[in-house]
């Protein structure tokens, strides 16, 4: 029953009792016919509670198919209790993970200085056989590392920086002074470009310079002569860049191109780079590598 139905009810019953006092009044002040008053009013009343009865059951039939709340449940002010429903536990989809798009390590410009050694307080990390020695921010060869170069023989780095290059074409440039060489066949100094170690024996290309008095450049692949003149170093400090770009090499000396030949042995290969001395005292003071 709702709350509208409750109150026609109450109006219902309202009247009815106000029907009964009223028959009630009218037979108490007139006493004849009292039994025929008595029975209509009698039958008036329970008419009316017969009626008031079927609105009841009509009402809660009707409310019970409706699905609305019964009025006793709105006046017992009780907080309806939902009933416990299982929820679902979802399972998280998880994130797609993006697959990182490889990125392709970009070439430096020509020109670009790719490694500067820093002598200033010692090897700076470089590997050095015993004839190399730091002193007053330079380094300094003794000249007793000394080996017959006329039997092509021990053309490997004797000092090697902490840098390993990544593209084939570079140049590397020193500052050397050479003091006296030792007398043995071919005395030299030389710097390696793209050089492979490979069953003891080396691979690549050498720019070098004879010594004071005796000299002479030279660009070989460690065995055979590709390019030569005439050079003498003397005492003075010089400025020696060997390049090596695709298949062709160049060595200058105080910024002055003295030799250029062209190989494709070795075109692609990055390779090491290096420095040797044999059997000349001498002093070096810079290295930069840059890229071509």
């Amino acid at each position: 029953m709702t709350l509208s139905d409750f109150i026609s009810l109450i109006m219902l019953l309202l009247a009815v009792g106000i029907a009964a006092v009223s028959i009630y009044n009218y037979i108490r002040k007139h006493p004849e016919p009292r039994p025929l008053a008595m029975r209509i009013g009698i039958a008036f009343v329970a008419i009316c509670v017969v009626l008031a009865m079927v609105l009841v059951f009509q009402n809660a039939t009707r409310n019970s198919v409706a699905g609305r709340t019964p009025i006793g449940d709105i006046f017992a002010n009780n907080t309806p209790t939902s009933s416990a429903t299982n929820t679902p536990v979802l399972t998280p989809t998880p994130i797609p993970t993006a697959t990182p798009i490889p990125t392709a390590t970009p070439v430096p410009r020509p020109g670009t200085t790719l490694y500067q050694a820093d002598w200033s307080s010692g090897l700076d990390g470089w590997g050095a056989s015993a004839d190399w020695k730091y002193y007053n921010g330079m380094l300094v060869n003794d000249g007793t590392h000394s080996v017959d170069l006329c039997a092509r023989e021990g053309i490997a780095p004797s000092l090697v920086p902490p840098y390993q290059p990544t593209t084939p074409d570079y140049s590397i440039e020193v500052q050397v002074q050479m003091i006296r060489a030792s007398g043995i066949c071919s005395d030299s100094f030389g710097i390696d470009a793209r050089a492979v170690a490979s069953n003891n024996d080396w691979t690549g290309y050498t720019g070098s310079v004879g010594p004071p008095g005796d000299g002479g450049a030279y660009i070989s692949d460690f065995g055979h002569d590709l390019a030569s003149t005439n050079f003498d170093p003397g005492t003075a400090w010089h400025t020696i860049r060997f390049e090596v770009r695709g298949t062709t090499m160049k060595l200058f000396i105080d910024n002055g191109l003295i030799l250029a030949t062209n190989d494709a042995k070795y075109i692609t290969t990055s390779g090491q780079i290096g420095i040797w001395d044999f059997g000349i005292y001498l002093n070096l003071k810079s290295c930069v590598i840059k890229q071509l």
